[in-house]
């Protein structure tokens, strides 16, 4: 018979780490569902980063050209 492995839930401020959010400073004020909730909800500030300088890359690109 295989082993049973069992998996950790990561806690909430694993998963804030996980969404490059600054951890050091947070302090937790809800219960862990609604933290849950809060870090889904959230953009990844280095996806948010890296969309924005897409955009402005491509929109320099278009600088001369006819629309």
């Amino acid at each position: 018979m295989a082993p049973t492995y069992r998996v950790r839930k990561l806690t909430p401020t694993e998963y804030g780490r996980l969404q490059a959010f600054p951890m050091e400073r947070w302090k937790q004020v809800v219960s862990n569902s609604q933290a849950y909730k809060q870090f889904g909800n959230a953009v990844t500030v280095t996806l948010a980063e890296a969309i924005g300088k897409s955009v402005i890359n491509y929109l320099d690109s278009l600088k001369g050209v006819a629309l």
